[in-house]
């Protein structure tokens, strides 16, 4: 179970470690490895929104709609929609799982360290406001 939570998370560091390439000289990273990211996290947004309706708890900041506002702001809307069925394998992989309230307190809790650090990668790729 836990090992399911994170494989996406665990790949894409040893992605990172194994192709340092990926990294531009400014220390931006490239636009498909950035966009490998959002899946990865999408997927595990799926997963912890999912675990907390498990759990009977709501969960909004990352329901669906949220989600997909999120990278609205760094992807364009085939990305967007691309990115969000990584979310729904998520929420498909938690489906069956029991609740476990101190399960997703510690998944909420990395999972925030994890989404700070995805919005300091992202910063270069956020799309201009009208």
């Amino acid at each position: 179970m836990i090992v399911s939570q994170n494989i996406y998370a665990i790949l894409i560091i040893v992605f990172l470690l194994i192709f340092p390439s990926i990294i531009t000289a400014d220390n931006s990273i490239s636009r498909n490895s950035f966009l490998d990211l959002s899946h990865s996290i999408s997927f595990e947004i799926g997963g912890l929104y999912q675990d907390a309706i498990n759990c009977n708890k709501e969960l909004d900041s990352v329901s669906p709609p949220k989600t997909a506002g999120l990278f609205i702001n760094y992807l364009s809307e085939p990305e967007v929609q691309s990115v969000m069925t990584s979310y729904e394998k998520g929420m498909v992989a938690k489906k069956s799982s029991l609740c476990n309230l101190n399960e997703l307190a510690m998944h909420l809790k990395a999972f925030q360290e994890r989404y700070t650090n995805y919005i300091k990668i992202a910063t270069p790729f956020m799309k201009p406001y009208n």
